[in-house]
């Protein structure tokens, strides 16, 4: 019995169940007759966001990009990095070189593209040069006279004085003698007593053997005293005449060698005019004034590395082949792979050995000057990128480091910072925005640019004319066979299938060309020259038929009677229902039956399936507004008083 003031619920024809696209809609001709797309469609205001956030300059103005897979994100963002990437100059080169001052702390230099690699070829050319020249000039016969010419003053006058005091001890009755303390030797005075040398605590044995007499010992003790100053003295002497023989010969040296210095040296500062070359330039000089003996040592290397290493050049980033702005796109967004590493040398004598020259840059220096695309859910496995990506972005700075605890003891390198101009596009869904921009504080603040990719569009003649030109795309770019009229009617109303509504395409166009592709597949199994809507339903069909067997088994089970629902006749307290199932790749309805049962109590509506624990939190909302209906129709003035039980 229908309540009064209740409307009744109108049928829903067949027809209406399946939208049909207008005939006035579909061009004359074949999907071949249609110009391929060449703008992104039904995207508007996801274009006008990246357009904007790749074009605009400060901090934090990175590109956050949401919607669903399929929607054309990622080419999207393909085809505007591909533009932007050809405009202006190449970024600089970043290049890492040795700390003369602080060697745990090696120096960062930002250099015009191209220059990176001139300078380490310029420093590699200036080692070589040295190893065949300074050995050579070292070694000359010229340069050991200019040695000795220049010592052999000092040398006369150490001899002089070693002699002269070596006369007065021996005259006085004693004997200089090297006394071995441990690992030591030392000089040292002793007392000449008949053939035998003694030292002066030893002289109280032979006073008490009769070969001295205690007189003759106090008279020796005080002169050995006296020897023993004036021995420390001439020692000074003699250390500030060898020290004045190192200063002579580091002069002779600096004077012979300084000639090849300035020329080498002078060619590495003219290869690459920059400022802070030169400055880099004027350090090395000095050091290798200091290191000479490097390039004299016949030694070979050492497993950790050669001996020439702190005048190497690191190039992380060379950018000399760059043109315009890179665009780095990194599926594996480790830790290290982000923000470079500092490798360790393995093997015999050299376990956990690093130097600088083992720095490497990760994809977010190397995108330095251009664009990095990341995807959200790829940098949720590693929990270290997300806050260090976030500090660089933020501060305008990168730092490289190992990402693992030293196991060797080894003091582990702090490079220098790298300053840091890119452009930041990640891709996630709306979800992962949603919880970033509420509990993330940063995050609104290094992601100022939104673009929202939409699933669906309004359909009409202008946008129907938009999908097949995206399909007319697809269709060119693999050499698929074109639609016909009616396929191109059929490809349409797929795409409103597959947006849930008659009031909307999807444009997830992925989705949309597959299925023109196994229906391309299937024409052309079958020998035809354009694809019709028979090949497009047969695909349709085909693809429900790989996942449908969830619903089969289900509607064998309605079959067989495992799920009992009637079709025919009334039954108190029961009702039909559809419950949908969404299982990600097929999604179908199942028939189920809702009993309800009611008797005398105060227990209200019960949910046997809440209580079961097998509802989920759609079905428990419907279950409340039932409840809601109830209490509203039936509780104006008195309380329920009624258990009622609801079961699907």
């Amino acid at each position: 019995m229908r309540r009064e003031g209740v409307p009744m619920v109108d049928e829903i024809s067949v027809d209406r169940l399946a939208w049909r696209c207008p005939e006035e809609w579909i061009p004359a001709g074949s999907l071949a007759e249609i110009p391929a797309a060449q703008t992104i469609v039904g995207q508007e205001r996801a274009v006008e966001a990246i357009e904007f956030g790749l074009s605009a300059r400060g901090v934090g103005f990175n590109v956050f990009v949401t919607g669903l897979a399929g929607t054309g994100r990622l080419t999207t963002i393909k085809r505007f990095l591909d533009e932007q990437a050809g405009d202006g100059p190449a970024p600089d080169d970043v290049c890492f070189v040795f700390n003369f001052d602080c060697p745990e702390h090696p120096h960062a230099l930002r250099l015009a593209a191209g220059h990176g690699v001139r300078l380490r070829r310029a420093m590699s050319q200036l080692v070589d040069e040295l190893k065949e020249n300074l050995p050579q000039i070292l070694k000359s016969p010229e340069f050991r006279k200019r040695v000795d010419f220049a010592l052999a003053p000092l040398k006369r006058r150490e001899t002089e004085i070693t002699k002269a005091f070596e006369t007065k001890v021996r005259e006085a009755g004693f004997q200089l003698v090297q006394i071995q303390t441990g690992p030591v030797t030392r000089p040292d005075i002793y007392v000449t007593v008949g053939e035998e040398a003694v030292a002066v605590d030893d002289l109280e044995e032979h006073v008490q053997a009769g070969a001295l007499t205690a007189e003759k010992a106090e008279d020796l003790t005080r002169l050995h005293a006296t020897l023993m100053e004036e021995m420390e003295r001439i020692f000074e002497e003699i250390s500030d005449i060898r020290t004045q023989m190192q200063e002579r010969m580091e002069s002779v040296q600096k004077s012979a060698i300084e000639p090849l210095l300035d020329v080498v040296v002078e060619r590495v500062r003219t290869s690459v005019a920059d400022e802070r070359v030169g400055h880099y330039v004027d350090q090395v000089r000095k050091d290798l004034e200091e290191h000479m003996e490097l390039f004299t040592n016949d030694e070979d290397d050492d497993a950790t590395g050669d001996r020439f290493l702190r005048w190497r050049v690191n190039v992380v980033v060379d950018n000399s082949e760059t043109k315009g702005h890179p665009v780095l796109m990194e599926t594996e967004p480790s830790f290290s792979n982000v923000f470079g590493t500092i490798e360790r040398a393995m093997g015999p004598g050299a376990e956990g050995f690093t130097d600088f020259t083992r720095i490497r840059a990760g994809s977010l220096l190397r995108a330095d000057g251009g664009y990095l695309v990341l995807n959200m859910d790829d940098l949720t496995f590693d929990p270290r990128v997300w806050p260090a990506l976030k500090r660089a972005l933020k501060y305008g700075r990168v730092q490289i480091q190992s990402p693992e605890t030293t196991m060797f003891g080894v003091a582990a390198l702090k490079p220098e910072e790298v300053p840091l101009d890119v452009k930041v596009v990640i891709i996630g869904s709306r979800t992962s925005y949603d919880l970033l921009f509420r509990y993330d504080r940063d995050f609104p603040k290094i992601f100022k640019v939104l673009a929202d990719f939409d699933s669906e569009m309004k359909p009409s003649a202008p946008t129907a004319r938009d999908v097949l030109t995206v399909l007319a795309k697809v269709s060119k770019e693999e050499e698929l066979i074109p639609l016909d009229r009616s396929g191109m009617a059929a490809m349409l109303e797929l795409a409103v299938r597959l947006a849930g509504s008659r009031r909307r395409f999807s444009s997830r166009f992925s989705d949309v060309a597959d299925y023109y592709r196994e229906a391309s597949y299937l024409a052309g199994k079958a020998g035809r020259e354009l694809v019709g809507r028979e090949e497009v339903t047969a695909a349709i069909e085909a693809h429900h038929r790989r996942h449908g067997l969830s619903e089969e088994k289900t509607l064998d089970w309605i079959a067989e009677e495992v799920i009992r629902i009637d079709t025919e006749g009334t039954a108190v307290g029961q009702v039909n229902g559809l419950a949908v199932y969404d299982l990600g790749h097929c999604r179908f309805g199942k028939p189920s039956r809702i009993t309800a049962r009611i008797g005398v109590g105060r227990e209200g509506v019960i949910n046997v399936e809440r209580q079961a624990g097998l509802s989920g939190p759609t079905y428990d909302k419907g279950v409340q507004i039932l409840t809601g209906f109830l209490r509203g129709t039936f509780a104006h003035r008195v309380p329920l008083t009624m258990a009622c039980s609801i079961t699907f």
